[in-house]
């Protein structure tokens, strides 16, 4: 605000809430025996695009897991998510996988 400026202000017209479109993000996983649920951050995580930037997805380390968060899927905030399964890049596959929820 500058100082001295003069701003009208309608106090009697509705306010509308902007409530952000949701998606459901889910992944299968065949379990194999080195590894039978996967661990968010030791095995995979999730990127958000937003505005041409990759965003990780902060999950808690300990209790997040592909059971928890991926096997019946999440509600997220609709647009591009980015799953990286970090097996895969350390074996030096460089697979990412798009997932858009809209």
């Amino acid at each position: 605000m500058k100082e001295g400026a003069t701003y009208n202000v309608d106090f009697e017209s509705e306010m509308t809430e902007i409530v952000p479109r949701t998606g459901r993000v889910a992944a299968t996983y065949s379990p194999a025996a080195a590894v039978d649920n996967p661990k968010y951050y030791s095995h995979f995580t999730l990127s958000k695009l937003d505005n041409g930037v990759l965003r990780l997805q902060n999950y808690d380390e300990d209790t997040t897991t592909w059971v928890s968060l991926l096997k019946t899927g999440q509600a997220m905030q609709a647009g591009i998510m980015c799953w990286s399964p970090e097996l895969a890049l350390q074996a030096g596959l460089c697979w990412r996988g798009w997932l858009r929820s809209t």
